[in-house]
C-alpha cells in the first residue's frame, strides 16, 4: 500500500498567527483602534460639554449669587435688586451705577438687610405688621382709603411687584430690612453725645501718594491750600469750598484717617492714604476743641459710624459667600447678572 504523503504545512502569516487561541492584532490595527477610541471619547466629551453648557445656562438664574450662612440669594433675585439700585441712583448714566460700584453696593444692601433681620432684636428693634403695611402703601403711593373710597393698594402693589420682578415675600423681606436699617441708624444717632472732641479742618483729595507729596511740598513752599483744593481736589463737595470740611467729631471717620487727622496740631499739614483705593487725603487742621457741641448732622455722622461698626461685628459672626466678587467670584455668574441689567 503506497505510503500517504503528509500534507505540506503552509506557514501562517504573522498577521494571522494565534496566541492563546485568539488572533493577534498588529501594531497598525492597535493604532487605528486607539485613534478611533480617542475620536469617540473626544466627541463624547464635546457633546457632554455642550449639554452641560446648555443646562448651566438654563439653570443659572437659580444658582447662588450670595450666601449668608444657610440663606441663599440666587442670581435672578440679585439681578432684580441690582436693577432697582441702578434706577434709584439715576439710571445707567450715573457714576454710582458703574458696574463694580453697583455690584458691591447691592451686595452690601442685601447683607445688611439679612443681618438686621437676624440681629436687630439685640438692639430692641423690630417691625410690627402694621408698620410694614404702612411702609408698603407709602412705597406704592396708596394711602389708606377713607370711608367709601376704593382701596388702590392691591392694584398698585401688584404693579410694583411686576415692575421689580420680586415676589410678594421677597419684596416684604426687603422692605422689612430697610425699615430695620432706618431704626438702627436712629438708635445709634440717639446715643451720640451732646459734645465731643472735634477738629475743624480742610482737605485735598488726590489719586496717589506721590501726587499728595508734591502738593504738600507746594503748600510748604508758599502756595495757597484753598486755591489748590479748588483746582485739583477730586472731592466735588469740599473742593469748590477751598477744601473746607467743617467740624468733625472723634469717632466719625475710619480709624486710620481719624488717627492721621486728630494727631495734627492747628495749621499743621498731614496725609492719609486709603489702604483699599490708594486715594490720598491731605489734611490741614484749622481748629481743635476738646468739647465741641454737636449738631444734628454731626450726630448723624456718629450714628452711621457706630452702625457700621455694629454691622461689621455681626458680619464676623456669619459666613458670607459672594459669588459676584469682581476679584474672586464666578465670571460666568457676573457676566449673566450684568447682561440682565446693563444689556437686557
Amino acid at each position: 500500500m503506497p505510503r500517504q504523503r503528509r500534507p505540506t504545512r503552509v506557514p501562517t502569516p504573522p498577521w494571522e498567527s494565534t496566541f492563546g487561541g485568539r488572533e493577534a492584532i498588529s501594531g497598525r490595527h492597535l493604532a487605528a483602534i486607539a485613534v478611533l477610541a480617542l475620536l469617540a471619547l473626544g466627541a463624547g466629551l464635546a457633546v457632554f460639554a455642550v449639554a452641560r453648557g446648555i443646562w448651566e445656562k438654563q439653570n443659572r438664574p437659580n444658582s447662588a449669587a450670595l450666601q449668608v450662612d444657610e440663606t441663599t440669594y440666587n442670581l435672578r433675585y440679585f439681578a432684580r435688586r441690582l436693577s432697582m439700585y441702578v434706577d434709584e441712583v439715576g439710571g445707567l448714566g450715573s457714576s454710582l451705577a458703574r458696574q463694580p460700584t453697583a455690584l458691591q453696593a447691592t451686595v452690601q444692601r442685601i447683607v445688611q438687610e439679612e443681618l438686621l433681620r437676624r440681629y436687630a432684636s439685640e438692639l430692641g428693634l423690630s417691625v410690627e405688621p402694621q408698620e410694614l403695611e404702612d411702609a408698603l402703601r407709602q412705597r406704592v403711593g396708596a394711602s389708606a382709603p377713607s370711608e367709601g373710597q376704593e382701596d388702590t393698594f392691591p392694584t398698585r402693589y401688584q404693579q410694583e411687584l411686576e415692575r421689580t420682578g420680586l415676589s410678594d415675600q421677597e419684596y416684604r423681606l426687603m422692605v422689612e430690612g430697610q425699615l430695620l436699617l432706618d431704626k438702627a441708624l436712629k438708635h445709634f444717632q440717639d446715643q451720640a453725645p451732646a459734645q465731643a472732641e472735634s477738629v475743624r479742618y480742610r482737605q485735598i483729595v488726590v489719586s496717589s501718594p506721590a501726587q499728595a507729596d508734591q502738593i504738600i511740598a507746594r503748600i510748604q513752599g508758599g502756595e495757597d491750600f484753598a486755591a489748590i483744593a479748588r483746582k485739583e481736589s477730586l472731592d466735588t463737595l469740599t473742593g469748590p469750598l477751598g477744601g473746607e470740611v467743617g467740624w468733625m467729631p472723634r469717632g466719625a471717620l475710619p480709624s486710620g484717617a481719624e488717627s492721621a487727622l486728630f494727631g495734627l496740631a492747628p495749621n499743621q499739614i498731614g496725609k492719609y492714604i486709603d489702604p483699599e483705593s490708594g486715594v490720598a487725603y491731605i489734611f490741614q487742621v484749622l481748629e481743635k476743641d476738646p468739647q465741641h457741641p454737636l449738631d444734628a448732622q454731626q450726630k448723624l455722622v456718629l450714628g452711621r459710624r457706630a452702625l457700621d461698626d455694629w454691622l461689621d461685628q455681626k458680619r464676623s459672626q456669619v459666613r458670607i459667600r459672594n459669588y459676584l466678587d469682581v476679584n474672586t467670584g464666578d465670571v460666568r455668574k457676573i457676566e449673566w447678572v450684568l447682561e440682565q441689567v446693563y444689556e437686557g
